[in-house]
């Protein structure tokens, strides 16, 4: 099903597309940002391609790279610290400029399987088993992007610590920490475009 608007009382008021066959789940299933109650920004869900789509299911915007680390149909076929994770544009932000930012996350430059972990064995995933946030963000790194949405031209773009997980609000990035007891936390983090071409971030 594509995304949909529902009111305060659960009812629908808006869908972005009309629906379609599950074997095409996978490409729809990328990060989405409400642009108003009529419009949205809608990632794939394995492409490095980020559409704007109206409530009428129009495509009215496209924003989308060709770089060799985001290989267009790459599928998830095991755990990150099994097999080398695909790419995925896991946010997105618009802010007041009218700038969209997308926060990938993609396998570290450095992925190496772990071989300490014991074979998965076949069959559903154990809830217990698997890891916190934290510790898996050690098989992934994120890139920030930012886009001029009426040209598509890429603007600024860095990389940073994949225990960044996605935007808070525009400007704002969501980091997640752990303390030495085990404790997940959740740091803010501001982010600012600066000239053309470096974004700085301060705590």
């Amino acid at each position: 099903m594509p995304p949909m608007l529902l009111g305060w009382d659960g009812k629908e008021s808006a869908r972005f597309g009309a629906e379609e066959a599950v074997g095409d789940a996978d490409a729809r299933m990328g990060a989405v940002y409400a642009i108003d109650s009529s419009q949205i920004w809608w990632a794939r869900g394995n492409a490095y391609a980020v559409d704007r789509v109206t409530k009428n299911g129009a495509v009215t915007g496209r924003i989308a790279r060709t770089v060799d680390w985001f290989p267009p149909g790459m599928m998830t076929t095991a755990l990150p610290w099994e097999a080398r994770p695909r790419p995925r544009i896991r946010s997105i932000t618009v802010d007041s400029a009218g700038r969209v930012w997308l926060l990938i996350r993609r396998a570290h430059r450095k992925w190496v399987a772990d071989t300490t972990q014991p074979p998965r064995r076949p069959g559903p995933i154990a809830i217990a088993s698997l890891r916190s946030l934290f510790d898996v963000s050690q098989y992934f790194e994120t890139v920030i992007e930012v886009f001029d949405p009426s040209t598509g031209v890429l603007l600024a773009s860095s990389t940073m610590s994949a225990t960044i997980f996605g935007f808070a609000a525009p400007g704002i990035l969501c980091e997640v920490g752990e303390t030495e007891d085990g404790r997940a936390t959740i740091s803010l983090l501001s982010v600012s475009l600066q000239k053309v071409d470096r974004l700085a971030q301060r705590r």
